[in-house]
């Protein structure tokens, strides 16, 4: 590149000004989704506790009145292409590898049945916490050594 013509004269010049520009963008981008999530998540914990302050040292109920087992026995063809389509693999692929991700996929399709389109439940899944994650479901029911129902921790 030449004092006189800021036109690169290689590419060799103009990919680090690209790049610089590039990275200015995702910057931006990050900022602006860290942003919106935070919004959104605003948004839901003020829905699970009827304002914006959860009390010190309480989590969120779950927002989801079923265990996840639930959730996933009744997934039918439309939420698994649904599922695939936005999380990039099938939910049987993912279970066993990555249990939060799982869980959003599941939180994805509740949020789908309470109506919302699937790029908003996209959106209000990924918002969420890996706290929040665990916690948005009921807990799994497990029968105890002697038959009785009792409530287990709420993995996805």
């Amino acid at each position: 590149m030449t004092t006189d013509n800021p036109t690169p004269d290689t590419l060799d010049h103009l990919t680090p000004e690209v790049r610089a520009l590039v990275e200015q963008a995702l910057a931006d981008q990050q900022a602006a989704n860290a942003a919106h999530a935070a919004q959104h998540l605003a948004h839901l914990e003020a829905d699970a506790f009827g304002s914006a302050e959860i009390p010190e040292g309480r989590h969120a109920a779950p927002v989801c009145p079923m265990p996840p087992s639930e959730i996933l026995m009744s997934l039918n063809g439309f939420d698994e292409i649904a599922i695939a389509s936005h999380y990039g693999q099938k939910i049987g692929d993912m279970r066993e590898a990555d249990v939060i991700t799982t869980g959003r996929a599941l939180a994805f399709v509740w949020f789908r049945r309470q109506g919302q389109r699937d790029k908003e439940a996209h959106e209000s899944s990924m918002a969420l916490t890996m706290r929040q994650v665990v916690e948005f479901f009921a807990p799994e029911v497990k029968p105890d050594a002697e038959g009785n129902a009792e409530s287990a921790s709420p993995t996805p």
